[in-house]
């Protein structure tokens, strides 16, 4: 950890101390590499270094948050001869990010005046805390930019093109960050993380595409070939699609599909969406909501995982817990204050307002992908999902858009690809219908999938299947 990031930390902590009851400062010290590429050749790279503070504070119950977005100046990192971004503090840069630190404690007593108590706010986590390290979340090479990112994105393409792909789009993005975080609760923890993002869509023709991501703390664990691979292969057979039919189909969801679909297990087990009324899980706790064999665990230990790490937003030590447990749901996710209120403790999945969950696993089952699709007499493979949206929200009403390759499954085979159907679907229903699940764990999170899943390819039976309304 930079001493300049100890020392602004340190700064806002005295700064706003005597203004709150609470306090809790998260300072990110941030890099970022990235490269997209388009018809198979790099179109931009891009790298930069960001210093952000986000604040959450408290006076008698009346609750404000808000960050310093970039606090020393927006500065594009230039590689050094060792390869390393370059990150120095000045110390102009230093004194601006006091002064700014100043002026936020002088608009946050201004706007303290004008907030409403909430009168069900209980606190912060009263520390400090030992924390358990988990392996696999820092990779020094990504850190360093230490390797050819070049050489990664052109080995996914030709691994795409020599399925059988004409061209390829897609973004390659690194990440690296320095945290600390300090509370009034007396937390002051800190870590470095590192992410690795692959995406890769292959195409031929105009209608035929494929899709797949890959997600890694490090480079190690990070499947571009994989992808790239899956990629051109769904595109090679998607060539020439038809029109679907509608109606009930069993559907085989490849991971990137299901993810879309499993967040919303995990968010919809926040006791925030629960009291606003936006949960499906709703007066379900403790009841059968899947099959016996369906277990879904929040874990945010595991080794590797994107949003794995050792404590949450206020600090808590970081727990696996149960969504689901042989079918039935297990928990609601709280942090300190709503634990309190409900006289439970904290699942450590704060969220400081809105209790959320780290990474939502799936247990594996047995299977290969070829393995489900010879359970399946009539149904539909669908390999990726996008713009997912609630007609009811309260009671798991949703539809969402099938994107890239989607085929029927005629008596245990893939055939012919299909074309403009929609899920129209019921969010409980799903994990009702749930019928059996692959070992093929993928990890994904990017755009569509927000919070991070692992799951397998997953058969779920008589999914409603409508045509899209032009």
């Amino acid at each position: 950890m930079d001493s300049h990031v100890f020392e602004i930390a340190s700064y806002a902590k005295k700064k706003l101390a005597d203004i709150a009851d609470d306090l809790v400062i998260a300072a990110v010290a941030s890099k970022a590499s990235q490269i997209k590429f388009s018809n198979n050749k790099i179109a931009k790279t891009a790298t930069e270094s960001m210093f952000d503070i986000g604040i959450f504070m408290t006076k008698n119950k009346k609750i404000l948050m808000t960050n310093i977005k970039d606090a020393l100046g927006e500065t594009v990192a230039e590689p050094s001869a060792a390869g390393h971004a370059g990150t120095e503090i000045q110390a102009d840069k230093l004194s601006a990010a006091k002064k700014k630190i100043d002026e936020t404690a002088k608009q946050a007593s201004k706007f303290l005046k004008f907030i409403k108590p909430k009168p069900d706010y209980f606190g912060i986590a009263d520390g400090p805390f030992r924390y358990k390290k988990i392996p696999g979340l820092l990779d020094k090479k990504i850190e360093n930019f230490s390797f050819d990112s070049v050489d990664v994105v052109e080995s996914g393409i030709r691994a795409a093109i020599n399925e059988g792909a004409e061209r390829t789009n897609g973004i390659f993005q690194l990440n690296f960050a320095d945290s600390l975080l300090v509370t009034s609760g007396g937390v002051e923890a800190q870590s470095k993380s590192t992410s690795a993002y692959f995406s890769i869509r292959a195409m031929i023709g105009k209608e035929a595409s494929g899709h797949m991501t890959s997600n890694a703390r490090t480079l190690s664990e990070l499947d571009v070939l994989g992808a790239a691979k899956f990629a051109g292969e769904i595109a090679k057979l998607a060539r020439n699609p038809i029109a679907g039919k509608a109606g009930k189909y069993d559907v085989l969801f490849a991971p990137l599909a299901f993810s879309v679909i499993a967040q919303n297990f995990g968010e919809a087990a926040s006791i925030f969406d629960v009291e606003a009324n936006l949960s499906f899980f709703k007066d379900k706790l403790g009841q059968q909501v899947g099959p016996k064999n369906l277990n879904i665990y929040d874990n945010p230990t595991i080794p590797g995982g994107i949003a794995s790490g050792e404590y949450d937003a206020e600090g808590s030590p970081t727990k696996i817990n149960s969504i689901i447990k042989n079918g039935v749901l297990k928990t609601y996710f709280h942090n300190t204050s709503t634990a309190r209120k409900y006289k439970t403790e904290t699942t450590s999945n704060a969220g400081l307002i809105a209790p959320s969950p780290h990474n939502v696993v799936f247990e594996a089952g047995k299977g290969t992908r070829d393995d489900l699709v010879r359970e399946i007499k009539h149904g539909i493979y669908i390999t990726n999902l996008w713009y997912l949206r609630y007609q009811n929200i309260s009671n798991g009403e949703f539809s969402v858009i099938p994107r890239d390759g989607m085929f029927m499954i005629e008596n245990g085979e893939i055939k012919k690809p299909i074309k403009q159907l929609r899920v129209s679907e019921n969010m409980l229903n799903i994990l009702k219908n749930i019928h059996l699940l692959g070992k093929d764990i993928k990890q994904i999170a990017g755009w569509e999938t927000s919070t991070p899943v692992l799951t397998p390819h997953t058969i779920v039976k008589n999914v409603n299947i409508t045509q899209p309304t032009s």
